[in-house]
């Protein structure tokens, strides 16, 4: 195509240009990097990184450059590895636009966590990147309060409300089962995170609230 995205970015205008998955700095001392002429700095606005294959009528050289982030040209994605059946996506979301993200990306959903290996993948995953918590794939039918997954798979648990045995304990005290929805005690959200350093499953994150989150890369039931 020419020209496409890249994933960094000067968020503030400052010519500081970060990654936008983790925040960390990018070296873009060396001339050899930026193609001729480049970067533009454009003042007071937020610029995103694209890099150049080819001549074209933007530029007369390869490598990287800069352009207006809202600007509709074509993006580099990363691909997860092919043994990887969980990422954690770049940028927090709201539950709800989560969702949306790993549906628009890659044709799935939020992760199914239903195995001790997808609990393991889970907390790998977050781990590699320093994140406490993200959203998964469960959710509660608000009318309903029953529990279940994105993907339409089968709940491991026998019990039908909670759908999996590895929850927080609540803060009632009581074992190991979601908190109440729009309970003003409990502070039940309708979805649930999953929290790398207890291996469980919590509802305690408002669902309004940008949040890292997981997806699968495996298709899934719709």
């Amino acid at each position: 195509y020419g020209l496409c995205h890249v994933g960094f970015h000067d968020h503030d205008a400052d010519n500081d240009w970060e990654f936008h998955d983790d925040g960390e700095m990018v070296d873009t001392e060396p001339a050899h990097l930026w193609s001729p002429g480049e970067p533009w700095d454009v003042p007071n606005a937020i610029t995103c990184g694209i890099i150049f294959s080819q001549p074209n009528y933007f530029n007369a050289g390869d490598g990287l450059g800069d352009a207006t982030c809202s600007n509709p040209i074509y993006g580099l994605c990363e691909v997860p590895e092919d043994d990887e059946e969980l990422v954690v996506a770049p940028e927090p979301k709201t539950c709800k636009a989560a969702q949306e993200y790993c549906k628009n990306v890659y044709g799935t959903q939020l992760a199914t966590i239903i195995s001790d290996d997808d609990r393991s993948d889970a907390v790998q995953a977050l781990s590699d990147g320093g994140h406490e918590f993200g959203w998964i794939g469960l959710y509660s039918d608000e009318v309903e309060t029953k529990w279940r997954f994105k993907s339409g798979d089968e709940c491991p648990s026998d019990s039908a409300y909670k759908c999996v045995d590895f929850w927080l304990s609540n803060p009632g005290g009581e074992q190991f089962r979601p908190r109440c929805i729009g309970s003003v005690d409990e502070g039940g959200s309708e979805c649930a995170v999953f929290y790398a350093d207890s291996n469980r499953v919590d509802n305690d994150v408002p669902a309004d609230a940008p949040s890292k989150f997981l997806c699968d890369t495996d298709t899934v039931a719709e």
